[in-house]
């Protein structure tokens, strides 16, 4: 026997049988993530890292849910159908656990849709050299967000000094 999953709104999604041993979701490079971004209108980015993390620098266009938020926003619907999902955080461990959230709900074995997580993380991603966006006023500075401690910093050489008013 063979039955359809359905959604909220009574859309087919995937077959019972194409959902059980089928892959839930893809592990994709760095690279191969700047490459989906670069070439991808149709593509949905999910930072899973802390508010903070995500205020320090984040991927143009990421949309912040932290991992432990991350199964009730998939329950709530707030992850769009029919999107490439591209989840990452700093290194890929908790982007790998909500990628394997959003995974059991059938999400990558339905067409035109698909769930992939970045491994490498950030981390790489800043290594490499890709474009980063901050959020608000803060910035980086060796590794650590110059936003809580002030807006302004004098650079000297190999050290720095906040102004604090």
């Amino acid at each position: 026997m063979r039955f359809f999953l359905n959604s909220c709104q009574g859309q087919k999604i995937a077959y019972e049988s194409d959902v059980i041993g089928a892959t839930l979701y893809n592990d994709v490079t760095v690279e191969e993530a700047k490459i989906l971004i670069d070439k991808s209108d149709n593509i949905y980015i999910v930072d899973v890292r802390t508010q903070n993390e995500f205020n320090a620098g984040h991927i143009k266009g990421a949309v912040q849910i932290p991992v432990d938020e991350f199964e009730k926003a998939v329950n709530e619907g707030k992850i769009p159908p029919g999107k490439t999902v591209l989840i990452y955080c700093q290194s890929g461990n908790r982007s790998s656990r909500a990628a394997d959230m959003l995974g059991k709900t059938g999400y990558n074995n339905v067409k035109d849709q698909s769930v992939n997580n970045m491994i490498g993380g950030f981390g790489e991603w800043q290594l490499k050299g890709y474009p980063v966006e901050y959020q608000s006023n803060s910035r980086v500075l060796f590794g650590i967000s110059c936003a809580s401690v002030s807006p302004y910093i004098l650079l000297s050489g190999d050290s720095a000094m906040a102004i604090f008013n």
